[in-house]
């Protein structure tokens, strides 16, 4: 199951950190849940110079989570990743929303 969820994951967070790299805010957002893409939005906006920062991170990605459909609360499925940045390890949530691998917490 994580091999066939794998792949998809990883393009995600590939398209994330090239939509980032290239400042273009519109294709970051389009990555994100639907209920957080606003707040993604506007955090981004207002950081310009900072977003092909975040890229180089998150190109480096590994999955380290993945629920059972079942177990999410709304019926959608969850999985995490973790994020180095300067030896420190973060956890970015994602779901999955019609078939389709978005973020919902960076």
């Amino acid at each position: 199951d994580v091999a066939a969820e794998q792949p998809a994951i990883a393009a995600t967070m590939r398209d994330l950190a090239a939509a980032l790299r290239a400042g273009e805010v519109d294709a970051a957002v389009a990555l994100f849940a639907p209920e957080v893409r606003n707040d993604y939005r506007d955090l981004f906006a207002a950081h310009p110079q900072r977003l092909a920062a975040m890229a180089a991170p998150l190109d480096a990605a590994t999955l380290s989570f993945l629920s059972a459909y079942a177990e999410a609360e709304d019926g959608r499925r969850s999985a995490e990743v973790a994020v180095q940045v300067d030896g420190i390890t973060f956890a970015v949530a994602l779901v999955k929303v019609d078939g389709r691998w978005l973020i919902k917490t960076l």
